[in-house]
């Protein structure tokens, strides 16, 4: 539900604040004490057999922090693992 720009877009070079998003999750993972994932009602993995699974890093939810960031946007929901899309479209 929560997509970050592409670091190689169509076999190109990064989208705008595609390293931003990296680097960002990079240093809260690295420097986390716990990261948890935890997965929704529905599927675990979409047609590109991607996890679909909520990330908490320290306790914080990390498709929020993104959002807040301005580093990621609310799409590609995949009913029924959309528990958080309305909290995630409100930020």
């Amino acid at each position: 539900m929560v997509d970050t720009p592409e670091m190689n877009y169509n076999k190109g070079g990064a989208q705008p604040y595609a390293e931003q998003a990296k680097e960002y999750t990079i240093n809260l993972l690295t420097e986390a004490k716990k990261v948890e994932a935890v997965f929704d009602v529905g599927p675990e993995t979409d047609k590109y057999d991607r996890l679909l699974a909520y990330v908490f890093v320290d306790g914080v939810l990390l498709q929020e922090s993104l959002l807040k960031e301005g580093l990621a946007i609310v799409r590609y929901i995949h009913k029924p693992n959309n528990t958080f899309e309305d909290a995630f479209r409100d930020i």
